[in-house]
């Protein structure tokens, strides 16, 4: 857990619109979601926080542990989407890089026809800090770099 927010945090402050980008999406309604059929592990914010947290979990603990956890929790599920997140942290593999621009890039067009609820989102996350970070929601929305 420790490593997965530290790596929220080092996003923050590095690559501040990446992550204030990816910070919409959790945000939108259940129903978008689940009709885009979206997983907590889909956004690429999270994705990299969770290969973080993995790796530093395997170099402290070694991979036959941390995998035997994995399994563990997969079992012990208390919902569904538990399940589906511990199984999609199994699958991540630790040793490639993960490049956050590309990830967002290329999953941002799938929101396309979400546009207006992201832009009210966006809005609500502006007017609440206005230290928000700027996300311009017309070129992630069209793939574009």
């Amino acid at each position: 857990t420790l490593a997965h927010e530290l790596q929220h945090f080092i996003q923050h402050s590095e690559q501040a619109q990446l992550w204030a980008a990816n910070s919409l999406i959790p945000k939108l309604k259940k129903a978008t979601i689940r009709a885009l059929g979206l997983r907590w592990c889909d956004i690429p914010h999270e994705r990299e926080a969770r290969i973080v947290s993995k790796r530093t979990a395997e170099q402290i603990f070694g991979a036959e542990l941390v995998r035997h956890y994995i399994d563990g929790k997969i079992a012990e599920f208390v919902t569904e989407c538990d399940a589906a997140d511990w199984e999609c942290i199994r699958g991540l593999a630790t040793s490639a890089t993960y490049d956050l621009a590309r990830a967002t890039r290329l999953f941002f067009p799938r929101l396309r026809d979400h546009k207006p609820e992201l832009e009210r989102t966006l809005r609500a996350f502006q007017s609440e800090d206005p230290g928000f970070p700027q996300v311009d929601l017309e070129t992630l929305l069209s793939g574009a770099d």
